[in-house]
């Protein structure tokens, strides 16, 4: 029985290989078939070898792997392109596998044989396949078709292929990541990424978009403010204060990046830093009026509100129609008041106290052009109205303007719906 036994087993494993290296080069047969090419039966044929023991660990499966599956991604959408009936998804989870397969490839390739020798035989071909791939439009067809259909883990997957390539070190030397297209595809990469909306996704997001920072891709100003929210997302306090002070430098104008400082540095009671800040950026532009608002928006938080009022009016000097720095003044003005008022609510005595609310009353005139400029430059701006409605209403007894200002103000609203 032994002497028979062995041979039997024998036999059976080498049919079986053979079964299987046969099903490879049938698989490349329906790929590359120019007359009648059957796509599915040659993924079906190739996933089978992927995983089957006898071939699984066998450079020539995954070589052949990567070459059928390029085929039926590139003709799949080249129908598409061309108009005619495709296979979406035979397409994408083919163009998915190439770059993996060829990877598997390289690395058995620079397994050393018997001798222990390492003689790389594939590198060349693989250079030229994920050159093509790159180069091809797929990607770009696929991944656009994905975030048609909102599915961003697809689309990222795609991206993330063609961020790739240029990155393995054999294809370096290539430098295809100087194509014109590539920080525009990495940009929309990170884009996915964060629609997919997975922690793991959002890490990658977070690279993309730090690599684009020292990139070519020209619109640098919208990739520091994602990058930032990304930090500030996933609750990287130094790396998201590390970058709004990158951005404020690199875009002194903008000031997106200064506010969100701002507004971190007076959180953590770092005013005098926020104040350091807005000084500096003063004296690098003193003509920009956005930070004499800030500025005073902060002395204002320090109580500093004399100083405060100055740097309101040096923004308004500059920019006479500058809404919040005239409402931040004129809000400024009538808090005084309103402190003064109700200081004088506890006055015992009446006719002093009749002669502090006329002091208060001066006071809150002396704020009313302010809201009321406020009023000319935004018309539907709620917490102004809202303001001007209560001032009207407070002189509305004594003075018939005031009362009709305080009706029509009430019409206004009530059609506003406030």
């Amino acid at each position: 029985m032994k002497k028979v036994f062995l041979p039997v087993v024998l036999l059976c494993l080498a049919t079986t290989m053979f079964a299987q290296k046969s099903n490879i080069s049938k698989a490349k047969v329906k790929a590359f078939n120019v007359e009648a090419p059957d796509f599915k039966g040659a993924k079906e044929l190739m996933d089978a070898a992927l995983v089957h023991p006898e071939t699984k660990d066998d450079i020539k499966t995954w070589w052949a792997a990567a070459q059928v599956y390029n085929e039926i991604q590139m003709q799949e959408t080249g129908k598409q392109m061309m108009g005619f009936s495709f296979d979406e998804s035979l397409r994408d989870a083919t163009l998915l596998k190439v770059l993996d397969c060829a990877l598997k490839t390289d690395e058995l390739d620079y397994m050393p044989d018997k001798k222990g020798a390492v003689k790389p035989k594939y590198t060349k071909k693989i250079k030229t396949l994920l050159t093509d791939l790159f180069n091809s439009p797929s990607i770009q067809y696929c991944a656009g078709a994905a975030f048609e259909r909102k599915d961003f883990a697809t689309a990222a997957k795609v991206f993330d292929i063609y961020v790739e390539i240029p990155t393995i070190e054999f294809m370096k030397p290539l430098a295809l990541d100087n194509d014109s297209n590539y920080a525009f595809i990495k940009y929309n990469a990170g884009i996915a990424h964060i629609q997919a909306a997975e922690k793991e996704n959002l890490s990658k997001a977070i690279q993309y978009f730090g690599e684009l920072t020292t990139s070519s891709y020209e619109d640098k100003n919208s990739v520091y403010q994602i990058l930032s929210t990304l930090y500030l997302q996933i609750g990287d306090t130094a790396n998201y204060v590390r970058t709004l002070e990158e951005a404020v430098e690199k875009f002194p104008g903008e000031t997106y990046y200064i506010n969100f400082l701002i507004e971190h540095l007076l959180k953590t009671n770092q005013s005098d830093k926020a104040v350091a800040y807005l000084e500096r950026a003063i004296a690098n532009d003193p003509s920009f009026a956005n930070y004499y608002f800030i500025l005073g928006y902060v002395k204002e938080g320090l109580g500093l509100k004399d100083e405060a009022i100055e740097q309101y009016d040096k923004a308004i000097a500059i920019n006479p129609e500058y809404v919040e720095a005239i409402f931040g003044k004129g809000l400024n003005l009538y808090n005084r008041a309103v402190e003064a008022d109700n200081k004088a609510s506890e006055i015992q005595d009446y006719k002093l106290y009749q002669q502090e609310r006329q002091k208060v009353d001066k006071m809150i005139m002396a704020a009313l052009p302010y809201f009321e400029k406020v009023l000319e430059l935004k018309p539907e701006d709620d917490v102004n109205l809202r303001t001007l409605k209560g001032i009207y209403y407070r002189f509305s007894s004594k003075d018939k303007e005031f009362e009709r200002k305080y009706n029509d103000m009430d019409k206004r609203m009530k059609e506003l719906g406030y």
